[in-house]
């Protein structure tokens, strides 16, 4: 579905991604992990389009990436960016009719399809109730679901998530995150999501992509990537870790520095 060979990134004479070599299969969730500033970000914004990469290439369903006119792309990937939605003056269901976007002409209105899909989504993310208020009276965690609802809507074949469950409590990041498996599971959908709690994303995710200062650290299952020395090589912390009673994957624990006794 999506390949990078060799990708790099650069900004002011410095690197920000270095050699990076990734293969998103159809049909899998790969999550990204790092430390602030390592290239999460850069990585994300290099696969999808919107920056061109200074070295290597990267292919969406075989072909360069750059040879996608924007709507042909968007029919393909959704994107969701790290940065919140603003206080827009549209309601909870004109931005997510914006999602729809890539299947209209310039000038064909919403078709029959267009509203039964966002009605569906709607529904699913839990923003029915409230899909005509008004953008600007909803809490960040709302409008954080409304932008992933808006993407969602695409019906895309690869979905991208910078940072999705940023705002969103403890029952909302299960809800959506459970909502994208079960997405995944029974449309076959692609995900490629960035996330910095190291536990959901070991439940949650098939493989995961370390990274640190622009570099990948290592890639695999989430046993194989968060372990106790690769948790200190990326982050520079030394975590405990247990195995999960019923998923059985690894799970994080911090514990605060020790005060040396005088």
């Amino acid at each position: 579905m999506l390949q990078a060979a060799r990708l790099g990134k650069k900004a002011g004479g410095r690197w920000l991604l270095q050699e990076i070599d990734l293969c998103v299969e159809k049909g899998e969730m790969v999550g990204v992990l790092g430390a602030n500033g390592s290239g999460k970000s850069t990585l994300i914004r290099c696969l999808t389009g919107e920056w061109k990469a200074d070295s290597g290439e990267v292919r969406l369903k075989g072909e360069r990436i750059d040879t996608y006119s924007p709507k042909e792309r968007a029919r393909i990937v959704a994107v969701l960016a790290q940065e919140p939605l603003g206080e827009i003056e549209f309601t909870v269901e004109e931005v997510v009719k914006m999602g729809r976007y890539p299947y209209q002409s310039r000038w064909s209105w919403a078709s029959g399809r267009d509203f039964d899909v966002c009605d569906s989504v709607l529904r699913q993310t839990g923003l029915w109730p409230m899909k005509q208020r008004q953008l600007a009276e909803l809490s960040g965690g709302e409008r954080q679901r409304v932008a992933i609802a808006r993407t969602m809507a695409q019906e895309p074949e690869l979905l991208v998530l910078d940072e999705p469950t940023t705002f969103l409590d403890i029952r909302h990041q299960l809800a959506i995150l459970d909502l994208l498996k079960k997405w995944q599971s029974e449309c076959g959908l692609t995900i490629l999501i960035v996330l910095h709690d190291l536990n959901l994303a070991a439940q949650y995710c098939d493989r995961l992509v370390l990274l640190k200062e622009g570099r990948m650290v290592t890639s695999g299952v989430p046993k194989a990537v968060i372990t106790r020395e690769r948790i200190e090589e990326a982050y520079g912390v030394t975590p405990l870790l247990m195995t999960h009673p019923t998923l059985h994957v690894p799970q994080v624990f911090l514990q605060p520095a020790k005060e040396e006794k005088k």
